[in-house]
């Protein structure tokens, strides 16, 4: 692998980031999203985001007509450049879904997860849903291996792009490329998993092209986990994969110096813990650019 500084404004590696480096680009194009789970004795716990006041009401509104007062949890927000909710046109739909016990739903864009109650098979909810919202809707459940093999599509044709710009050692384009990638810890493990052991080569590989070339760039490698299980041990546990990724780099060449490792736990979660999808989201390593300091 080959690695060169450069400006930060090269037109190509600009081209190269478009996209990756500015997930709220094509905000307008989305729309109002939510997931929720339900517990055993059919209680729902909704989270989501919806593109006005209006909407929130309407849905706040419907469920407490459905449900009643203190018998349902929302944690609605809004985001006025999101798209209308096409899906609020079926909620009635929704609403015999959020009564199903131990039933785990996420809905984005034309997308809809299905979890727990909601996806077994005799239920028939996946085929009742499709008939509803119609063919150009994705439904079904969530695969953490398919989501793995996207990533990593994604992460390996980006790193060729980045490194065929001629500009890799920019450090928020290191950073961005490195944030691409998944590493998928397996339950309650601490072990880099196999997955990820070929990305996060590539990674050191890159790095450490870096450093010889006299643009060194050093990253805060920092681990989170979803919130099942106990928040002080999964604080430990996001702390022992942090310093897995670490290990990792070092071992395959990367200077110590260069990089630092915090676990978070299940603070600042970016997904709903409601469903899989959310929790394997909020499962996550994540490499932060560190500023050299002036002075």
């Amino acid at each position: 692998m080959t690695a060169s500084g450069g400006a930060a404004s090269a037109p190509a590696a600009d081209a190269v980031f478009e996209a990756a480096s500015n997930p709220a680009a094509n905000a307008s194009t989305r729309s109002g999203r939510i997931a929720f789970s339900v517990n055993q004795a059919g209680v729902p716990s909704l989270t989501g985001t919806l593109s006005s006041d209006a909407e929130r009401q309407t849905l706040t509104d419907v469920l407490n007509r459905r449900f009643g007062a203190g018998r349902f949890a929302a944690d609605l927000k809004v985001d006025a450049s999101l798209r209308p909710s096409y899906w609020l046109t079926h909620i009635d739909e929704l609403l015999s879904l959020m009564a199903l016990p131990r039933a785990e739903v996420g809905i984005d864009a034309q997308h809809i997860e299905l979890g727990g109650a909601a996806a077994n098979a005799s239920l028939g909810w996946k085929q009742r849903l499709q008939n509803v919202f119609g063919p150009s809707w994705e439904i079904g459940q969530f695969s953490a291996g398919k989501a793995v093999d996207l990533a990593t599509q994604l992460f390996l044709s980006t790193m060729v792009k980045l490194l065929d710009a001629g500009n890799a050692c920019i450090g928020p384009d290191v950073a961005t490329v490195l944030n691409l990638q998944v590493v998928d810890f397996a339950a309650s493990s601490g072990h880099i998993p196999l997955s990820a052991k070929e990305n996060l080569a590539e990674s050191a590989q890159l790095l450490k092209a870096c450093s010889d070339d006299g643009h060194p760039v050093a990253l805060d490698i920092k681990a989170y986990s979803d919130n099942v299980g106990d928040e002080q041990a999964n604080l430990l546990l996001s702390q022992k994969r942090a310093d897995a990724v670490r290990g990792f780099l070092i071992e395959a060449g990367v200077k110590p110096d260069l990089l630092t490792a915090r676990g978070y736990g299940s603070a600042t979660p970016i997904a709903s813990n409601a469903t899989a999808g959310g929790r394997f989201a909020n499962r996550r390593v994540e490499f932060v650019l560190v500023q050299a300091s002036v002075g």
